[in-house]
C-alpha cells in the first residue's frame, strides 16, 4: 500500500506527541514525492506545526543533555587536538561533556575466550564506541549532542582536570 499525502494528514492530525509526529514526518519524507506541487502545498500548510515540533524536539534534547550531565552519564573532557569534520568543530584546550559508550564491552558476553563463539568474537571486534559530544551555542542556549566519529578518541580528548576549591 502506497503512503499518500491524505494519509500523512490523517496521521499527523492524530499524533499527539513529539515522538509520534516525528515518526509521521519521517514516514512522509521516506515515501512522498516532495517535488509534486500538491504534496508540497499540503506540507507547507503544516509548516508552523513542523516548526513547533522542531522547537519541542530541541527542548527535549536540551533536557536529556542536562540530565545526562547532572547524572554523570556525560563526563567532562578536554579537547587536546582541534577537530573539524562532518559539521562538528572542536577546539583544542576547550572542555566538553562527552558520553563514551563502549558498545563492544557492553555486548560482548562475559566469560572465558573459549566460551565465546567465533562469530560473536568477529562481530564484537568490529564494534566501535559511540561518542557523543554535548554542545550549545553559548550561555543560555539549548544543549544538543553530536556524534564524534573519529576512531582514535584518545588522540583528541583527555579527562578534564577538575580543580578542587
Amino acid at each position: 500500500m502506497e503512503y499518500t499525502i491524505e494519509q500523512f494528514e490523517i496521521d499527523f492530525e492524530n499524533s499527539y506527541t513529539v515522538e509520534s509526529k516525528r515518526e509521521v514526518l519521517e514516514k512522509a519524507l521516506d515515501n512522498l514525492d516532495f517535488f509534486d506541487a500538491n504534496i508540497k502545498e499540503t506540507i507547507l500548510k503544516y509548516k508552523d506545526d513542523l516548526k513547533d515540533l522542531q522547537t519541542e524536539m530541541k527542548v527535549e534534547e536540551d533536557l536529556k543533555c542536562k540530565s545526562d550531565i547532572e547524572n554523570g552519564v556525560a563526563q567532562l573532557y578536554t579537547c587536546i587536538k582541534n577537530y573539524d569534520g562532518l559539521g562538528l568543530t572542536l577546539k583544542s584546550g576547550s572542555n566538553y561533556y562527552i558520553h563514551y559508550d563502549d558498545v563492544k564491552n557492553r555486548y560482548v558476553p562475559k566469560g572465558s575466550e573459549e566460551d565465546i563463539p567465533d562469530f560473536v568474537k568477529e562481530y564484537a571486534s568490529n564494534l566501535k564506541a559511540l561518542v557523543s559530544v554535548y554542545l550549545d551555542n553559548g550561555i543560555g542556549t539549548l544543549k544538543y549532542r553530536s556524534l564524534f566519529l573519529e576512531v582514535d578518541f584518545e588522540n583528541y580528548f583527555k579527562k578534564a582536570d577538575l580543580v578542587q576549591v
